[in-house]
């Protein structure tokens, strides 16, 4: 079967795909977690056991998440009433000015969302061969990433990783296109010089995959080395500015990476980030979001230690406009917000308070469940941040008690100050005061009023 023909098979039958999990038992206990979440997991799935391990003892950031905890929303309910969002901004209100690229991005259905194509074309070089299937090689890291997309979205997903059955074998070494780990070191080069390198290489890839690749059924397209390389060879580079014709369409925002299980070690070099690390840059290289550096460790875009924000499910289609509660500035209203992690269609999971078209106060329920499941108790609660679309990738800014410092274990580096609000605890804020009134395994319940 020639590939052309075996990807289009794939849109009509998923693959069938091996991704060890634990089995999917719902709780609704949903405030526990691992203290300090940078340890390892006891029940870390078995594809992943062995990642988890080189993790602990290679990689320079905390460990990950390898499993999707499964939770419900319990029957309790909070005993404070909440407004009606009748008496509520519409949502079409709360949604930020964004800029041109993206905009033009979400107009060619480009835009990561439940639905999203993403092919991989893996290649090899003479310089480094691959014997084995590129399907059984990536499987469980594919997966992983397919199924994390389905997990936090609360409308059904059919996002898809296309992978051919074979590694596309290019004329030259790798080594003459010089796109090794120079790129990624302290004293590297500005990235805009190594545009042209990972240009080329890309370019090459494609041309060679092209007779035999639908292109047609991709929204974005990912250049993975083969099993074997080593960062010293190829190191992972999105080429924000190139432009690829292929026989079907063009693609912009090229992303060109080594292969997942790469365990070097070195600055730069491996993360132990698995599946989680792959959806991040993921975002990254199909622009659909910048990074959030002014968030800590909260986001998925920020250092990949919790799952999407609800904002970023919120401009991803993840979750609905139902779901949002705009409330305006200048009267008193009462939100009970649901975890964000907990699927739900009706949950209501993200609150927004717009300044302005461009600025915009974020209020969610974070609980150790979901992806989330490493938080310990001391870290859940409110989660209040600020976004300045005028500020682009830099528009984040995450809100802090103000009242005594709190420490709650996070690794043995670095205690992090508690950044969830508890009951009780209030901020002014862009104009607002915002109080958590009530918590528990439902969620949080706010109140929002004019400020100081």
């Amino acid at each position: 079967m020639s590939i052309k023909k075996y990807i289009s098979l794939i849109l009509i039958t998923a693959l069938q795909l091996t991704f060890a999990s634990v089995p999917s038992q719902a709780v609704s206990v949903v405030s526990y977690g691992i203290s300090p979440r940078c340890q390892p997991d006891p029940k870390v799935p078995a594809a992943w056991k062995e990642y988890q391990k080189m993790a602990q003892e290679r990689a320079r950031n905390c460990l990950y998440t390898f499993r999707f905890v499964k939770a419900k929303l319990p029957k309790t309910q909070p005993k404070t009433v909440q407004t009606d969002r009748a008496a509520l901004l519409p949502t079409q209100n709360c949604r930020l000015e964004m800029f041109p690229d993206w905009n033009k991005q979400a107009a060619a259905g480009d835009i990561i969302n439940p639905n999203y194509k993403l092919l991989i074309i893996p290649f090899q070089t003479p310089d480094f061969k691959a014997k084995t299937n590129p399907q059984k090689d990536y499987k469980d890291w594919f997966k992983g990433m397919e199924d994390m997309v389905k997990n936090m979205s609360d409308v059904p997903s059919s996002f898809k990783i296309i992978i051919p059955d074979k590694y596309f074998m290019l004329p030259n070494t790798l080594k003459s296109y010089d796109v090794g780990s120079r790129w990624i070191t302290p004293n590297s080069p500005h990235p805009d010089a190594a545009q042209p390198y990972f240009g080329r290489l890309a370019e090459d890839v494609v041309k060679i995959a092209d007779p035999e690749i639908d292109f047609s059924v991709a929204n974005h397209i990912w250049i993975v080395g083969p099993p074997n390389t080593k960062r010293s060879a190829l190191v992972n580079f999105s080429n924000y500015r190139q432009v690829i014709q292929t026989n079907e369409k063009p693609f912009t925002r090229i992303y060109v990476t080594d292969h997942p299980y790469n365990y070097e070690v070195g600055w730069g070099y491996f993360t132990g980030a698995g599946p989680t690390g792959q959806l991040h840059e993921w975002m990254h290289s199909s622009g659909t979001l910048s990074t959030e550096s002014g968030l800590s460790v909260w986001g998925l875009t920020a250092e990949m230690q919790s799952e999407m924000l609800a904002w970023d499910k919120w401009m991803t289609n993840m979750i609905t406009d139902e779901q949002v509660r705009c409330a305006p500035q200048n009267q008193t209203t009462t939100h009970w917000l649901k975890p964000s992690s907990i699927k739900g269609g009706s949950y209501e999971k993200l609150l927004m308070i717009p300044l302005n078209s461009y600025q915009s106060v974020v209020v969610e329920s974070i609980r150790s469940v979901g992806y989330n499941f490493k938080i310990p108790k001391c870290q859940t609660g409110v989660l209040i941040y600020t976004i300045d679309r005028h500020l682009h990738q830099n528009g984040f800014s995450l809100v802090q008690s103000p009242g005594k410092k709190k420490k709650c274990p996070y690794d043995k580096q670095k205690p992090a100050e508690l950044a969830a609000f508890q009951p009780g605890e209030s901020v002014n804020i862009w104009g607002s005061k915002i109080t958590v009134v009530e918590a528990g395994d439902f969620g949080d319940v706010v109140r929002v009023e004019p400020g100081a």
